[in-house]
């Protein structure tokens, strides 16, 4: 009777120990809350034209995050739009949501194009992702 104990009790701790490699770039919830207001004089943390959806704030590791993401993502998408178009043709991406933001991470810096305003615009999609992550990923 004690071998089929035995040998669920180790299923479980199996599944439980493999339940940690299907958590997608080791999202947590609590790298989102922002635990320290962020002093508003740091114009390199602005987006847009100073919206309240941009507003940030540190989390629990002193990283800077937004202190809405959804409302950040909305907002960027929205005031990206141009930019956020342009790197989806030049690099052949599929279009821009909450689980496909990392090309345009990678890619937006990088956009060629001799219109200097765009290509600026651009760089801020790489910008935003920087800061948008890490409410995400856990830094190690």
């Amino acid at each position: 009777m004690r071998k089929p104990i035995i040998g669920l009790l180790l299923l479980v701790c199996m599944a439980f120990g493999l339940g940690g490699c299907f958590n997608p770039g080791g999202l947590s919830d609590e790298l989102a809350v922002v635990v320290k207001e962020m002093d508003a004089q740091y114009p390199q943390f602005s987006f847009g034209n100073g919206e309240e959806a941009y507003r940030m704030g540190y989390n629990k590791k002193d990283m800077p995050v937004f202190v809405d993401t959804d409302k950040a993502f909305k907002q960027f998408t929205k005031d990206y739009k141009d930019a956020i178009d342009a790197v989806k043709q030049q690099y052949d991406l599929s279009p821009i949501s909450k689980t496909n933001w990392e090309p345009y991470f990678t890619y937006g810096w990088q956009l060629i194009t001799d219109d200097e305003a765009l290509r600026q615009k651009a760089s801020e999609i790489s910008a935003f992702f920087d800061y948008y992550e890490n409410s995400f990923k856990k830094s190690y």
